[in-house]
């Protein structure tokens, strides 16, 4: 089987650095969900951003893992780096990711090694015929609106000093609706046959140079009784209309197959920052160890190794 050392071990690091080289999506009748949904938009036309993001997961009250990342983006170059941390336990794991000159560079913090993967993630032409994105940005917000219905009224906004704006929407037990109650059950079900797949292809065995041998977060895997409990959101919206902050907790209870009760949190708290004045930090790869790893490309399956073997 192919070495797949970096698909989990990379996948918060490069998911935050394509997020934010790619540009931020639009998800967000009453005044507060308009305002919420008109600062994505608007937060989207930055050139440039930073910030930091963190995602904590918690399983009955204990911190299972929590991935810190500080990242900053130019979209109108598409270059993007950011500093990626990973605690479980005792054990902690750090990376640095790089988007430069259409490669993607990643680099553990245990290693002198850097991972350069060509052909990876948008480049500059991609960004200039946009006109795909937008179309997709468009059929994704009118799908969030329907998901969201009623909901919107329960969107509060709260003017700030300087002229900012707080908005909240938050949902517990019977507020969730029933369609995202069913969503968010079928998606932890989901995750749950995939991870089964992964250990009956003995994935976890094969140790990758990111998370180790020894990072093994004991995710609980639901199977029944799966209800969405508690949906809690917040941002802040700047006085120039530009995303702040924003937070995010979900909690999901159930079942596992040995029939333990388990109330899951995934919280994710972002702040950005440096609107229209970042620079991303770049790599100079001379001199350095170097292992190159090529994109297949479209129809041919995600990935090829530097051996040519698929991954």
């Amino acid at each position: 089987m192919a070495k797949k050392w970096w698909i989990m071990g990379t996948a918060v690091g490069v998911g935050v650095v394509m997020m934010a080289a790619s540009g931020l999506s639009a998800m967000a009748d009453s005044s507060g969900y308009d305002v919420f949904k008109d600062a994505w938009k608007h937060t989207k036309t930055a050139e440039s951003i930073g910030g930091k993001v963190t995602v904590t997961l918690a399983d009955n009250g204990t911190q299972l893992m929590q991935v810190n990342s500080q990242f900053k983006a130019n979209h109108k170059t598409a270059d993007a780096s950011a500093d990626v941390t990973a605690v479980s336990g005792s054990v902690t794991r750090a990376m640095n990711v790089y988007h430069q000159d259409g490669k993607m560079i990643l680099k553990t913090s245990d290693s002198d090694v850097y991972k350069v993967i060509e052909g990876a993630g948008p480049d500059k032409e991609q960004f200039h015929n946009s006109a795909d994105h937008e179309e997709f940005s468009a059929a994704a917000e009118k799908v969030v609106d329907a998901l969201v219905g009623n909901l919107r009224s329960q969107v509060t906004q709260q003017t700030q000093a300087g002229g900012g704006t707080q908005l909240s929407l938050h949902m517990t037990d019977g507020q969730v609706p029933a369609v995202i109650d069913a969503i968010g059950s079928l998606a932890v079900k989901m995750h749950g046959a995939h991870m089964d797949r992964m250990d009956e292809q003995g994935y976890h065995a094969d140790a990758n140079p990111f998370f180790g041998a020894d990072f093994k977060p004991n995710f609980p895997q639901l199977k029944d009784d799966i209800h969405v409990k508690e949906v809690l959101i917040d941002a802040t919206v700047d006085a120039n209309r530009y995303i702040d902050a924003e937070s995010a907790r979900v909690t999901v209870t159930g079942k596992d197959a040995a029939g333990v009760q388990h109330e899951v949190t995934l919280s994710v708290d972002v702040d950005l920052n440096g609107v229209n004045e970042t620079v991303p930090a770049t790599v100079d790869l001379t001199g350095k160890k170097v292992e190159t790893i090529k994109h297949e490309g479209k129809g041919k399956g995600p990935w090829m190794h530097r051996d040519g073997s698929g991954s």
